[in-house]
């Protein structure tokens, strides 16, 4: 079985995993009604800003380092 690249959320402290909010949807503290798919699937970089996001970008869960080489990046 193939796995893609983490997604960033996942490393980020206001990532709420549906298995502890009881929901179907990927959520946080900036998006609680679901993480855009431009996010969660790495095509836009949350430490920048993000329509909607109030300015509250991407923060590290426990030191983590932000998974660069998970972000697509635009083929030529």
């Amino acid at each position: 079985m193939t796995y893609g690249p983490i997604p960033q959320c996942a490393l980020c402290a206001r990532w709420r995993s549906p298995l502890d909010v009881g929901g179907e949807k990927q959520t946080c503290e900036v998006f609680p009604k679901g993480i855009p798919d431009q996010i969660w699937g790495n095509q836009a970089d949350h430490r920048k800003r993000f329509p909607g996001d109030g300015g509250q970008g991407w923060v590290s869960r426990n030191g983590a380092a932000f998974p660069e080489k998970a972000m697509n990046t635009p083929t030529q």
